[in-house]
């Protein structure tokens, strides 16, 4: 060997001894001829131990026939292979290996393999992570009973749960690639549209949208959408949804309940406090020259009416009474039941000349009412008359407290009987 020979040699093995990677070289018969360091400590073995011996002499079985069958492709074939491998490690565990095999001959035309292999065990786990992952969020979103869909800035339906498009009467196959202005009211269209914009602008948007389910039903969805941009070619809005209309309805009717009386259907006590302390304040500021009158009225008789006839006669009076006061009244009144046989009426924008009218045109409906003897009882009623005061702090509590004792004064007095 000359100098240039040994140089050479020299410079292959500093190559090999340094090199990260895993390279080796075996004969036909599989037999190695060449490993370099990275090998040596991969498997605890020096080249001298294992020099002229194959892998069914260094390796388990099952490692060793795939090594094997493996290497007699690249002979087979004579083109070089890339593919991954197995190997065994301490404590059991298997690591995963790219390896890129190739045929070569020496000067002899003796036929070799050689080989390179990097570990990508790690990147293995992390795609299995990625996987499950994957699995668990796709198994999230399927089974999840909310609305959850993606979609791009145009609106255009990328992927949507089953819940979601069960819930809106369809099935995933006809919702995907859907734009889901399809699924709003075209009334609603420009408020969707103003969303879209905030979503894609901020990169979050929260709040309310009606859609409508396929047979024509809108249902009022409450959701929270954000903006995807990182780790994806193309930006995408991720929604969630939750349908509140069920939920809506509770409240809307909750709120209907602690406001009306069940039995008239006219304001209960809380109802009218409400209404009539704003309407209160909207004529105290205003100032219109006309007066505020507050109507309290007691039904005559109902005692006698529930003893005489049963309870059912006496709800069918309190009721009768309702009608005929809601249709003497404008529908700007506050009519409310307070409970009981007692009504209350907040008039705005009255003088005295009107409340005449009203009670005279009240006297008329109830003795219209009474001519007819539809029922085995008459109806009767005591009412007392209040000008609020404008410039008086009282609250409508105080007022209405003070008018209560007045009508029972004016009842025991029969001074305001109709």
């Amino acid at each position: 060997m000359n100098d240039s020979e040994f140089d050479s040699q020299e410079l292959f093995q500093a190559f090999m001894s340094h090199s990260p990677v895993v390279a080796f070289m075996k004969d036909e018969q599989g037999r190695y001829v060449y490993v370099n360091k990275c090998w040596e400590n991969l498997f605890s073995l020096t080249l001298a131990d294992i020099q002229g011996k194959s892998d069914f002499a260094l390796m388990p079985e099952e490692t060793a026939q795939q090594f094997w069958e493996n290497d007699r492709k690249v002979f087979s074939s004579g083109q070089p292979v890339e593919l991954i491998e197995t190997i065994p490690a301490a404590g059991g565990a298997i690591t995963f290996w790219t390896v890129i095999k190739f045929p070569f001959t020496d000067a002899k035309g003796q036929k070799f393999v050689g080989g390179v292999a990097i570990d990508i065990t790690k990147q293995k786990e992390d795609e299995e992570k990625l996987r499950r992952s994957e699995r668990h969020y796709r198994h999230l979103i399927e089974s999840s009973q909310g609305f959850i869909c993606t979609h791009d800035r145009e609106g255009n339906i990328l992927s949507v749960n089953p819940a979601a498009a069960q819930s809106l009467g369809y099935n995933v196959s006809e919702m995907l690639g859907k734009n889901l202005r399809e699924f709003v009211n075209p009334e609603y269209h420009q408020h969707f549209n103003r969303r879209m914009k905030l979503v894609w602008n901020n990169a979050a948007d929260n709040g309310f949208m009606s859609m409508r389910t396929k047979d024509g039903q809108e249902r009022t969805w409450k959701y929270h959408n954000v903006k995807l941009t990182e780790t994806v070619e193309e930006p995408f809005v991720l929604g969630y949804a939750q349908d509140v209309t069920d939920m809506q309805e509770i409240q809307e009717q909750l709120k209907s309940l602690t406001l009306t009386d069940d039995l008239t259907n006219l304001y209960n006590r809380r109802g009218f406090l409400t209404l009539a302390e704003r309407q209160l304040r909207i004529a105290r500021s205003r100032r219109t020259g006309k007066g505020v009158y507050l109507i309290f009225a007691d039904m005559d008789g109902l005692k006698q009416i529930n003893d005489r006839f049963g309870h059912n006669q006496g709800s069918l009076a309190i009721t009768k009474m309702s009608e005929i006061l809601a249709g003497n009244f404008r529908a700007s009144d506050i009519l409310a039941r307070l409970g009981g046989d007692e009504f209350v009426v907040l008039v705005v924008d009255a003088d005295d000349a009107t409340q005449g009218i009203v009670l005279n045109r009240l006297q008329a409906r109830i003795e219209n009412y009474n001519a007819q003897k539809n029922h085995p009882f008459d109806l009767a009623l005591s009412v007392g008359i209040s000008l609020i005061n404008l410039d008086d702090t009282k609250s409508l509590e105080e007022i209405l407290a003070e008018a209560d004792q007045s009508m029972y004064q004016q009842k025991r007095n029969r001074k305001s009987r109709l």
